[in-house]
């Protein structure tokens, strides 16, 4: 989150007023101001947020200062107003304990996320590098205002995982570490790209609300034998063309892309919302914690995707039906308005004796009405030759 100068000043004087004496327009300004940040987006405009940043406060440290340590556990959430801070872990090299620098965050980065939501230990040290100004969420006044709404969230995502395929070999306690991660559901309006195909793969999602589709797009041949691939003759004479494909419809609870995901493969598809969606998003790298044997199960578990030869013979077999269903609707559609140009109830017109001709024996329909007289008291035709 990256605050303007005007905007960080003002945050900085209202942070300074005590939490107790902060009016309605004070807590306005600074929902305003922190509804941007990652953690906090979901609640923009919410009276959560703003019961929230009654708790918010002001806090400053000078150069050099440890604000706290690896290992320690985890009690407050911080965003730098003004100034710089390192992050560094404990390195052993030749015995020795040292501090090693992984990161360096400035004004506006945020830190401490773990620790506000999962009550997690500090996995590195944070020492300033300058004078540093900071806004602190403590960690018991998130869990008085928000704890209820995240467990309940919480539980909702661990029962929808334990009914997937995919984690039922994975142990309670890692899976509960995922569900963490995952948060909440994404939300994705109508028409929104879920996946693309041919983009790296770096997680795989469920749906946990709504529907999408999955389409592809796959060279054919310019040939009779559209079933085969276009080689690479055909790819340089330019003997082939490109169609989307739809492959299929996704539901609740549809797994999206984790075969890729889980091979380093890029998506093999494209998912599209058909209406608007709620995506749980699994990241690889909330699956580090897993063991070789989990992580080979995880793969087995993943559905793989329809090869191209399926896809074709599934397309070609569709566009045979539809023509075919397309030209016997004509026909009957074609049937219907010939027939409305004869009355079928109209008498029977004589032709000769023994037998009738109506509009349904002229045109061709069913002759079940006809009475053709015996064959022994037929005339012979030689009579009607001679003329007698």
């Amino acid at each position: 989150m990256s605050v303007k100068i005007h905007l960080k000043e003002k945050l900085k004087d209202t942070l300074k007023i005590h939490k107790d004496l902060r009016s309605e327009s004070d807590i306005e300004e600074l929902s305003s101001i922190v509804g941007d940040i990652k953690i906090f987006e979901n609640y923009k405009y919410s009276a959560k947020l703003k019961l929230l940043c009654r708790h918010l406060e002001y806090c400053s440290f000078g150069i050099k200062q440890r604000i706290y340590t690896e290992g320690e556990e985890g009690e407050s959430f911080y965003m730098i107003l003004s100034g710089r801070v390192g992050l560094y872990i404990n390195t052993n090299k030749e015995g020795k304990i040292r501090l090693s620098s992984i990161a360096e965050l400035k004004e506006g980065d945020c830190f401490g996320e773990s620790a506000l939501l999962y009550g997690a230990k500090h996995t590195a040290s944070a020492i300033t590098t300058t004078n540093v100004e900071l806004m602190v969420l403590k960690k018991e006044d998130y869990d008085h205002e928000f704890k209820g709404d995240e467990m309940l969230i919480q539980e909702k995502i661990i029962k929808f995982y334990k009914k997937q395929a995919i984690f039922q070999q994975i142990p309670e306690d890692k899976l509960d570490f995922i569900v963490k991660k995952t948060k909440r559901p994404i939300e994705y309006k109508t028409s929104d790209v879920i996946i693309k195909q041919g983009s790296p793969s770096d997680a795989f999602y469920f749906i946990a609300k709504g529907w999408a589709k999955a389409v592809k797009r796959v060279d054919f041949k310019k040939s009779q034998s559209v079933l085969d691939p276009p080689t690479a003759r055909d790819y340089e004479y330019k003997n082939f063309e490109s169609k989307i494909i739809e492959i299929e419809e996704l539901a609740k609870g549809s797994i999206i892309g984790a075969y890729e995901a889980l091979r380093n493969l890029p998506y093999n598809i494209s998912v599209i919302c058909t209406m608007p969606c709620s995506i749980y998003k699994v990241s690889l790298q909330d699956l580090r914690f897993l063991d070789l044997y989990e992580m080979q199960y995880l793969m087995n578990a993943a559905p793989a995707p329809l090869l191209d030869s399926d896809i074709r013979t599934q397309h070609l077999n569709s566009t045979l039906w539809t023509t075919y269903r397309n030209n016997f609707v004509e026909s009957v559609r074609k049937e219907k308005n010939f027939k409305r140009k004869f009355n079928f109830r109209m008498p029977p017109v004589k032709w000769y004796k023994g037998r009738s001709v109506t509009p349904e024996n002229v045109f061709g329909m069913p002759q079940t009405h006809m009475k053709l007289p015996p064959i022994d008291k037929l005339i012979p035709m030689s009579r009607f030759a001679l003329g007698s």
